[in-house]
Formats: C-alpha cells, structure tokens, sequence
C-alpha cells in the first residue's frame, strides 16, 4: 500500500515494493517472508528510503538506509539469525531493522497514521494488522460552544477532543477462523486482505489443518 508507507507480507521481492519503507510480516512461512533478505539487500544496494533508524558506522558516517520489517516477538531472534547468517556467504553485511511488536500495540508509518498489530492462530506464531487514522474530535459537551469559549477551556487546560481511530485498511494473513476477525478494526474496515487459499467444498479439511 505505497500510500500508507507499508506492504504486507513478502513472499516475492517485487519492484514495486522496494519504494515501501515498511513489512508488516505476518508469520514466517516461506511464501510470506521468501524476499525479505533480498528486500534488505535492494534498498542497501539502491540506497533507497529515508533516515535509518540505526546508529552510524565508527567512522561517522551514516549508515546507508534501510527498512524495517514488523513482526510478531517471537519471531525478532529468528529473523535476525536469518540476515547474519547471509553475512558469510555473501561476505558483506546488509543493514536491516526488525522491530516486534507486540498484539495490540500500535507502531507509527506516517503523521497520523498507525500499524496495530492483532494475534491471530495459525500453525506459526501469526499477526494480523490493522492500518488506522488517528483523529482528533470535539467532544460531543463541547460541540455548540463559541470558538472564544473554546479556547477559553483549551487555555485553562481543559481537553475539549477525543482521539478516534479510523480502520482503514485490515490484513488477516493466513489464518483459521477467530472472534479477532469481527473486531471493529476488521469490520469497519474500508478495505480487507486476504489470502484465499482454499474455497472449494471438499477443501475444508485441509483449510482446518493448515489453520487458513
């Protein structure tokens, strides 16, 4: 999603996804996550992104930048583990950040814009997102006063607003069926992803075993 500074899942490195700063990785299989060292690797190579998020060579200067690939914390060691392991075989290192993030915490992509991360069950340790837009609204007690009387209460301290969080977009990653799917940040939603592995009618078994 180029306008929302983030991609799902990596299973490919595609072209079009080198530009997004951001992976919201939901679990480790392969097919999800098969790009990610490549992805590292391109934006290195290409010198692509903004301001990396880690601290400068010995030297002083800067290092080149990278992105960041979310996960689910008990995946962090691992996928670390992964990238120093291309160190020997490549014999260079490939900068890279990867950030856990813990079920229902949020994670900050842009000025008003928020990853959530949602436990989901899988046969791996899984995350489902939420991407979500924080607005600020006048409380309803407020809402026919005079702009003067308003600032009145802000300059005394009072908080006239409350911050609401707008789904915008929801990723289920693979799954089995749960009550996480039918939260707000699922159903309202304008728009929902998801992977349809299986949909034929003799398929339901093996969508059971394989929790999608």
């Amino acid at each position: 999603i180029p306008e929302l500074d983030v991609a799902f899942d990596i299973g490919q490195c595609t072209r079009a996804v080198l530009s997004v700063p951001t992976i919201a990785l939901s679990h480790a299989h392969m097919d999800h996550l098969g790009g990610l060292p490549y992805w590292f690797s391109q934006r290195s190579f290409q010198k692509i992104g903004g301001e990396t998020h880690l601290p400068d060579k010995p030297d002083g200067k800067p290092r080149v930048p990278v992105g960041r690939c979310v996960c689910h914390p008990e995946l962090e060691q691992s996928l670390r583990g992964m990238m120093r392991a291309w160190e020997p075989l490549e014999r260079q290192k490939t900068p890279f950040e990867i950030v856990a993030l813990e079920p229902e915490k949020d994670l900050e992509l842009k000025n008003n814009i928020r990853l959530r991360a949602i436990e989901t069950r899988h046969t791996v340790p899984s995350l489902g997102f939420s991407v979500l837009e924080r607005r600020s609204k006048l409380k309803e007690e407020f809402r026919d006063l005079p702009q003067e009387k308003l600032r009145e209460l802000r300059t005394r301290g009072t908080e006239i607003t409350r911050q609401l969080d707008i789904p915008l977009i929801a990723y289920t990653g693979d799954t089995a069926p749960g009550e996480y799917l039918v939260r707000d940040e699922f159903a309202d939603a304008k728009i929902v992803i998801a992977e349809c592995t299986f949909f034929e009618p003799d398929h339901n078994d093996r969508a059971r075993t394989g929790m999608h």
